[in-house]
């Protein structure tokens, strides 16, 4: 039903700077959590801010390119309602890398935690107004960010967010995004080698326990 989407990128232009990690949580109709992914992304050049999100040139040395994961990404969100915070940062990211990869992503269906918040957590307040970013709006919630800056944990955080807000205001809150996703047409996934994720974990691994990455590709 639903598929939350976080990155952490190497600049702030969509069209020109790349993705360094991504994270999917897909949900049920009810927002519940049934499945994650996370990988780290090698963006062919600069990783960006490291004091941001932390990846280091290093850590992305051994991880796929966008390419090698954009056909198992685009299987993850195939159908669903796209999710993020703010998905007007998020969503344009990931339609551009797909985009590089010959794919166009349907982005009629998507939900902006973000706005979702101002309307109903902060009563309707304007979006140049701060309280709403995703911190503040799970402290309001009463959400732990596991990993903030982390694909993966904001990527949680904004799956429990939305799963907060259905609960306490009700689906009719995304059902005109539910009744979208179901009639968007979804191409099939890019083609190309499908490569297993390179998690934070495998990259602050002692070298001597990493897998060579021509061995996780199958070669």
């Amino acid at each position: 039903m639903f598929a939350v989407v976080d990155l952490e990128t190497n600049g702030l232009r969509p069209r020109s700077d790349r993705i360094v990690e991504v994270a999917v949580c897909q949900l049920d109709a009810q927002a519940v959590l049934e499945r994650s992914y996370a990988t780290l992304v090698n963006p062919g050049g600069e990783v960006g801010r490291t004091d941001i999100h932390g990846i280091r040139p290093e850590d992305v040395r051994g991880a796929p390119n966008f390419a090698e994961v954009a056909p198992q990404l685009w299987e993850l969100l195939r159908g669903r309602v796209l999710v993020a915070h703010p998905a007007s940062f998020d969503i344009p990211f990931l339609a551009s890398e797909l985009r590089r990869c010959g794919a166009m992503l349907p982005t009629e269906a998507v939900l902006c935690t973000g706005e979702l918040a101002r309307a109903y957590m902060l009563g309707g307040q304007s979006r140049y107004q701060r309280g709403w970013r995703l911190q503040d709006c799970c402290r309001m919630a009463g959400i732990r960010i596991e990993g903030a800056h982390h694909a993966l944990g904001d990527a949680t955080a904004t799956a429990k967010l939305l799963h907060y807000m259905g609960q306490r205001y009700g689906a009719q809150i995304w059902s005109a995004e539910v009744e979208l996703a179901g009639l968007q047409r979804w191409a099939p996934a890019p083609p190309g080698p499908s490569a297993d994720p390179w998690t934070r974990e495998q990259a602050a691994a002692p070298a001597t326990r990493r897998r060579p990455r021509w061995l996780r590709l199958g070669f």
